[in-house]
This record gives C-alpha cells, sequence and structure tokens, in this order.
C-alpha cells in the first residue's frame, strides 16, 4: 500500500474516532431524563400550541397519515403536529387507541422491541412502556400507558427542552 492511501485511512480512523468520542462525552454529560410524561386526555396536546405564534410554524396534522408507525391499528382519537422556532423543533404523534392492545403493537411498531407475547393484555395490566433514545442528531421518545400513545421525535439539542414541555403540559408522570 502507497504512503497516500495509508495517510488517508489514518486520516479516517481518526476523524471516525473523534467522532465516536465526541459522542460518548455528549452523551455522559447529557444523560436521559428519569422522569417522563403522557396525557390523561388527548387535549391536553393542545396545550403544546403556544398562545404567541410569532416565531413558530405549527402544521397540525389532521390525519396520521405521516406516522408510518401506526399501520393500520384503529384509534378513537388522534393528535399530530411538527412544531418549528427559534428556540425548538419536534414533531408528535399521540393517539388514544380503541384498545390497549392496539397501544402495546404501536409501541412494537415504532422501536422493534418484541413485546407480542404479552397479548393479549389483561384487562388490570396498566400497560405502561417507555423507550428513550438519543443518538447523534434525533432524539425519540415513545410512551404507552393503557391504550394511550405518543411518538415524539426532535433534533437531539433539544432534548431537555423537550422533557421540560411535555413535564409541563402533560398531566401524568410515568417512572
Amino acid at each position: 500500500m502507497n504512503k497516500p492511501k495509508k495517510k488517508m485511512i489514518g486520516i479516517c480512523a481518526a476523524l471516525f474516532l473523534g467522532v465516536v468520542v465526541a459522542w460518548f462525552i455528549y452523551a455522559l454529560l447529557h444523560p436521559l431524563p428519569r422522569e417522563y410524561y403522557i396525557f390523561q386526555d388527548i387535549d391536553e396536546c393542545e396545550n403544546l400550541i403556544p398562545s404567541d405564534q410569532a416565531d413558530a410554524h405549527i402544521d397540525r396534522y389532521d390525519t396520521p397519515d405521516q406516522d408510518k408507525s401506526l399501520k393500520g391499528l384503529p384509534y378513537d382519537r388522534f393528535f399530530g403536529m411538527s412544531f418549528e422556532s427559534s428556540s425548538l423543533e419536534y414533531e408528535i404523534f399521540a393517539y388514544e387507541f380503541e384498545d390497549a392492545d392496539s397501544a402495546l403493537k404501536y409501541f412494537v411498531n415504532v422501536t422493534g422491541k418484541n413485546y407480542e407475547e404479552r397479548l393479549p393484555l389483561d384487562e388490570e395490566d396498566e400497560n405502561i412502556l417507555l423507550s428513550a433514545s438519543s443518538g447523534m442528531l434525533q432524539y425519540q421518545v415513545v410512551v404507552v400507558c393503557r391504550n394511550r400513545a405518543y411518538l415524539l421525535t426532535a433534533p437531539n439539542r433539544y432534548a431537555d427542552e423537550i422533557n421540560e414541555l411535555l413535564g409541563n403540559t402533560f398531566s401524568q408522570e410515568i417512572s
């Protein structure tokens, strides 16, 4: 192998290692929160829309067509929107499903985790599921409680603001 190729491989390896180290340091300095929240009634999602919208671009969804994880699951009520301002950006899909089984299936669709062996759920099963992940670019949180569920995605840099917003908006804490 000639010297320019060895030098290029060394530079690429060093850059890759630098990115990995930077992401690891960021993850250590910005851990995921310990408390998460969900709405007790989907109407609470309306409170995500600020009264002062001068700086915000809000795209309220009439249908969940943009949610690729729904995959035809039956739901009673839906709230969805994309929000962008100079200080915050996210997209949310929230549902009151017909039953807790559908909410659990939605969680499986979003996360890929295998919980289907729990189906059908008992009437007493609270069906509380939580998945939060923070990658290099994107933050995602999925929360399910009984027949209620939401999926929120945002750029990673807004994770703290998102969790504060959800804690101030939704009335039920999930630990």
